[in-house]
């Protein structure tokens, strides 16, 4: 049998058979095979939405909810909160993750402190990270405008003397 070897710019031909450059494959199969195992990583904590709301029979909480579409990597949430005069995010509560068994993984988280802000009016910003093995990631953030009245106000002062 004779060995034919033909040159044409990166591609060899060996008995018919076509390699392309050996060292392109062997980066290429270690990005795709990264670029899966990253997806593999974060389809543990996949958020479908994180909403908020102020229900009509609770006018001085915010209801916070969001839905997982996976949360297998998750170990528990942190829920965060930043007013329109606020620099950073301020931590507000921890929630566990659910059982296995339930479903939908609907999370919820009620912040009924939001009144003793000082404003009128003004957006409130609420960030949900969660706590995974391989650190914390920010999952989502959202905004909603809340209107503070003055009797709230006092009732957020004389309930904050007691706390």
């Amino acid at each position: 049998m004779i060995l034919k070897l033909y040159v044409i710019g990166n591609i060899f031909s060996i008995f018919g058979y076509h390699l392309i450059n050996y060292t392109l494959v062997r980066l290429t199969t270690s990005i795709i095979l990264l670029l899966a195992g990253v997806l593999l990583m974060a389809s543990g904590a996949n958020l479908e939405y994180f909403r908020a709301e102020i229900p009509q029979e609770s006018p001085n909480e915010i209801h916070l909810e969001w839905r997982m579409v996976s949360d297998t990597a998750v170990n528990e949430f942190h829920v965060f909160r930043k007013m329109s005069h606020d620099s950073e995010f301020v931590k507000l509560g921890d929630v566990g993750r659910l059982a296995s068994y339930v479903n939908p993984r609907i999370y919820t988280y009620v912040d009924r402190n939001v009144f003793k802000s000082p404003a009128s009016s003004e957006p409130v910003q609420y960030e949900l990270r969660a706590v995974t093995q391989g650190g914390v990631v920010t999952l989502g953030r959202t905004e909603i405008n809340y209107t503070s009245t003055g009797v709230r106000r006092t009732w957020g002062s004389i309930k904050s003397m007691f706390q």
